[in-house]
């Protein structure tokens, strides 16, 4: 993105993979619970996505992961993982979507565990 720099960063979260981010970019916080003040949360659909990686590219908090679904297409398709603990529910995933497969829903406390379509 032009007049922004490029952030190298680790993500917390099972592999710990450094990516690019691009555009402005908030800290990782690895040790504290960051997401527990939501109001609004992503809910993907996972049977529309077709795993572009809009989201995951322009998630500020680099919480977003889209990895492989075996039961999706023969086990060649993807699907949006995402970080409860650290997800802020900015929304900025859901606006960035082409496919409009992610929309904010109502946060419930509780149910961070909980899939939601």
């Amino acid at each position: 993105m032009p007049g922004q720099p490029e952030k190298h960063m680790n993500k917390p979260g099972k592999n710990n993979k450094t990516r690019t981010v691009y555009g402005p970019v908030a800290t990782v916080f690895a040790s504290v619970n960051t997401g527990s003040w939501r109001i609004l949360r992503p809910g993907p659909d996972h049977s529309r996505c077709a795993g572009c990686g809009q989201c995951e590219t322009f998630c500020p908090t680099g919480v977003i992961e889209i990895i492989d679904d075996p039961a999706k297409e023969g086990g060649r398709g993807k699907v949006v993982e995402i970080d409860w603990a650290y997800c802020k529910g900015c929304g900025i995933c859901a606006d960035v979507c082409p496919k409009k497969c992610i929309r904010m829903v109502e946060e419930k406390k509780g149910n961070e565990n909980e899939e939601r379509n």
